[in-house]
Order: structure tokens, then sequence, then C-alpha cells
């Protein structure tokens, strides 16, 4: 599981680094260590409430990225 996450996270860094090099300069992402697979099915009104907080502190960026891949 923490290769999954590593693998989103570099996934993410490369993205980053892409929009950074068309100038968009104001990204946001939510978080993958407090919302992941694990969370979502076992503790949902934990995860709406992460989520939530991560969209409202990225409320003013010009992109969020999610870098999830739920089966």
């Amino acid at each position: 599981m923490h290769v999954f996450i590593i693998i989103l996270t570099i996934l993410c860094r490369l993205k980053i680094a892409e929009l950074k090099k068309r100038q968009v300069g104001d990204i946001g992402f939510i978080n993958t260590y407090l919302i992941d697979a694990t969370q979502v099915k076992f503790h949902a009104a934990d995860t709406e409430a992460n989520l939530l907080r991560s969209l409202v502190i990225n409320e003013n960026k010009d992109i969020i990225l999610f870098p999830y891949n739920f089966k």
C-alpha cells in the first residue's frame, strides 16, 4: 500500500512540475495520507471531514489535484 502512495506522490509532483512549466502556479492537492481507500471504506465520516477541510484550504487554487486510484 505504501508503494502506491509513493507512486501517486511522484505522479502528483510531476503534474505540479508540468503545470508550473505552463505557468499555472496556484496548485492545491488532496493529501493522500488523510484520505485513502481504507479511510473511505471504514471511516466515512472522518473521510468526509478531511475532504471538506482540504477543499476549504484549497478553495482559491486554480487547480486541485486528486491523486487517487480507487478500485
